[in-house]
This record gives C-alpha cells, sequence and structure tokens, in this order.
C-alpha cells in the first residue's frame, strides 16, 4: 500500500514541481525540486541528500549554513530555524546489550545510518540461533534508543549471521525510492558450508523488511565478509571481503546493480603482493573534490603472524580502486594506525576541503585530515570513546557532530553493550 501511495505522488511532483513524501528534495549534485508535497519538510540527512520527511513525524525544514570565522580556523556552523533540531554531544549512551543466554562475544560490529532526525543502529548479536538483525532507533539524537523489529533471514534458513551494513538509498534505484532503507548482511549456516550476502530493503523507516537479491554467493571455495554499499551514477556498489580466488588468501572486490537484484561480475579493488595478505574491511566515502577514499586493514603475514596496519586508497572513480595505490595510515605525531577494522566518513566541518575522518580498532580516537586525505596530513584526534572492533562512524545532519558507535573486541569476553559517543569536529 505504501508504494501505490508514492506512485500516486509522482504526479504532483511534475505538475508543482513538488518532491512526494519520502522522496529526495535536496543534496550536493540534486537537481529536482526542492519543495516537497504538503504536510511533509524537506529534511537534511547529510551533505548529498535531503528527503521529504513527514513534519510531524521528525521532519524539520532545511536550516540556513553560515559560515564564521573564528581565529585562524573557519568552520561551518549551522542557524536553525525555529523549532529545529538541535544535536547533543555526550558519551557513552548504551543502545542495546546482550541477553542473559548470548555467547561470547554477544555483541559485535555495529552499524548506523540517520533519516531526517532519526538515527538507526544494528549490530551483530551472538544470540542461540538463528541469529538476526536487531533494528533500534533514536529520535533525539541518540540519548535514547527503542528496539523496533528484528531482521530475519527468509531465504536462507541459516540466519543473518555476521557484519550487518544498513544504508539509506539517496536516490530511486529499480523499484526501490529515494529513502528505502537497506541492510546488507551475511547468511552463514552453523558448519559454514555455504557464505551469501544477501540484501533487505524497508520502505517505512525500518518497521518492516522484505529480502530482496542475494548479492553475492560462495562457489564451492572460501569465504565473504564486511559488506559496505553507496550509490553511484543510478546503480548501488557493494564492496567485500572475498576469499573465493584461489590466487588470493582475501582480496577485496565489488559488484554492482541497477535494479538491486541482478548483480555484475566481480571487479577487483585490492589485491595483495603475495597469496597470504589478507586486505579486508573496506568502508569507503565521496570527498568535495570529485575523488574517493576507500580505508581497509590490509592483512599481512608476518613470521607467521598476522598484522593488521590500516591503508587507504584515493581514486577519480569508486568503481576503480584497484590502479590507486594504496597508502599506510599514519599521524604527524607518528602514530599509525593498526589492529584493523577501520571506518572513513567524510564532513562537510573543519574547513575549505571539509575534514576526512577514519577510525581503527587500534584507539579510541580518530585520525582527521582537512587536505582531501593528503599523506602528511593526518592529525589524531582525542575522543572519550572507547577502542572497539570495527567501530561505526557517522555524520550527523550537522556536520560538525560525529556519531562513534562501538560494541567491544572479538573474543571469549561477553560485551557488556553496543555503545554511543556524539562529539564535535571543528
Amino acid at each position: 500500500m505504501w508504494f501505490v501511495f508514492g506512485l500516486l505522488l509522482v504526479s504532483p511532483q511534475h505538475v508543482f514541481g513538488q518532491s512526494p513524501v519520502f522522496g529526495q528534495c535536496g543534496g550536493q549534485g540534486w537537481t529536482g525540486a526542492t519543495s516537497c508535497a504538503s504536510g511533509s519538510c524537506c529534511t537534511p540527512s547529510n551533505e548529498f541528500y535531503s528527503q521529504c520527511l513527514p513534519c510531524d513525524g521528525g521532519g524539520q525544514p532545511t536550516t540556513r549554513a553560515v559560515t564564521t570565522t573564528t581565529g585562524i580556523s573557519t568552520t561551518t556552523t549551522t542557524t536553525p530555524s525555529s523549532g529545529s533540531f538541535k544535536w547533543p554531544t555526550f558519551s557513552n549512551v548504551k543502545i542495546f546489550g546482550p541477553g542473559s543466554n548470548f555467547k561470547a562475544p554477544g555483541v559485535l560490529y555495529p552499524r548506523t545510518e540517520v533519516i531526517g532526525n532519526t538515527l538507526f543502529a544494528t549490530a551483530e548479536n551472538y544470540n542461540p540461533f538463528p541469529p538476526v538483525s536487531p533494528i533500534y532507533k533514536s529520535t533525539n539524537g541518540g540519548l535514547s534508543w527503542t528496539h523496533v523489529t528484528d531482521v530475519k533471514d527468509t531465504k536462507n534458513g541459516w540466519g543473518l549471521t555476521w557484519e550487518p551494513h544498513l544504508y539509506v538509498l539517496p536516490s530511486a534505484i529499480g523499484q526501490y525510492p529515494a529513502g528505502t532503507l537497506l541492510l546488507a548482511v551475511d547468511s552463514v549456516p552453523t558448519d559454514r558450508h555455504a557464505y551469501n550476502i544477501d540484501l533487505y530493503a524497508s520502505r517505512d523507516q525500518g518497521v518492516t523488511w522484505n529480502f530482496v537479491s542475494n548479492i553475492a554467493k560462495t562457489n564451492g571455495r572460501g569465504d565473504m565478509y564486511e559488506p559496505f554499499l553507496v550509490a553511484f551514477q543510478g546503480q548501488l556498489i557493494c564492496y567485500f571481503s572475498d576469499g573465493r580466488d584461489s590466487k588470493y588468501s582475501q582480496k577485496l572486490t565489488h559488484v554492482t546493480s541497477s535494479n538491486l537484484v541482478n548483480w555484475s561480475a566481480n571487479v577487483d579493488d585490492v589485491t595483495g603482493s603475495v597469496q597470504s595478505d589478507r586486505p579486508g574491511m573496506p568502508t569507503v566515502a565521496a570527498l568535495p573534490n570529485g575523488k574517493w577514499i576507500m580505508t581497509y586493514e590490509n592483512g599481512k603475514n608476518t613470521n607467521g603472524k598476522l598484522d593488521f596496519p590500516i591503508y587507504y586508497k584515493i581514486a577519480d572513480s569508486p568503481l576503480n580502486f584497484l590502479s590507486a595505490q594504496g597508502q599506510a595510515l599514519k599521524a604527524t605525531d607518528g602514530t599509525v594506525a593498526g589492529s584493523g577494522s577501520p571506518y572513513v566518513v567524510w564532513s562537510s566541518a573543519g574547513g575549505g576541503s571539509g575534514t576526512v575522518i577514519v577510525s581503527f580498532a587500534g584507539s579510541g580516537d580518530v585520525f582527521t585530515n582537512k587536505n582531501l586525505g593528503s599523506s602528511n596530513s593526518w592529525v589524531r584526534l582525542r575522543t572519550n570513546a572507547p577502542g572497539s572492533y570495527s567501530r561505526a562512524l557517522r555524520v550527523l545532519p550537522d556536520p560538525s557532530k560525529l556519531l562513534i558507535v562501538g560494541a567491544g573486541y572479538n573474543g571469549n569476553t561477553l560485551n557488556s553493550a553496543v555503545r554511543a559517543d556524539v562529539i564535535s569536529i571543528s
């Protein structure tokens, strides 16, 4: 019924130059309608995407950006309109934790998204079989969270096992409109005889979910992990760690789809120089100069021990990282980013080029770069958040605010909670 209603709103969009409820109404590069159908407000989610949300359901009119200069640094702030939402900073808010019957590590590998002023979160959870992907939301900037639903495996009967990734479509792809909330996740049976990366979609902001397609599956050899989604030029890209190619212990690859149902052949993004190399855990962000940055752990077998220094690549296109040169991530104070599981985002705050921000498992701090990822410009930024395996970063609609969500480390200890912190970026 929701989808039919959305179709009925298409005609007014063309007649009056308005976007329908839940349609796109702004963002960097957007050339379509910038006003919304009656009862909805154009609400920014990030620099690249604004959406028409019901005004009585959390939507807020677009705020006016004002650039101010203080001393030697230039920062972008937002002057809120009457009644607009103010994003708070805070430390150590519990999103959810393991149940009494969970096995170690309990909770792990969180991921987040934002639609208007509503935050969404999920994480691996080691509950009794079959595993699910729980969806939580916050409507007060992350200060408190409520359980929405559990996304269940409706295709394989194995459960949704590992590495759930949330993503909001910034524009329509195939039958799925802008604002659709996606979940890419590993579905793996207990005996691990197969690995599937599957895609689920919600058209009602996380309340109900449907299986969409299988993005990738094992071909009788190897495994696959850590899907990461990016929309680009009318298609959805899914990056992941790929252990199916016998030439490599693991490599980074991606596939694409123009309808979310049919997926392309694999394209390599990072391959090792020797068979035992295990590059893994890709994350990708767009930069304001039209380039793209990918971070990954560059797993190396050194004297019989795997090390996981953090590397990054900068490419002209998110479809062609393979030819870009990989660089080790090192701060100006000499600190080397290590222990794997990086996450990269870009914020417009922090000057004319904005700020690239990278998290990694070896520290509770993050590395920032105000020079579009230049190798000699990484600065260590202290945070109040603890280190964690595969923390998630999220630049909030106020680009001076950064959400950090972690859940502890992968091991034999039961992690106590999926934890949220919000810090300021300037």
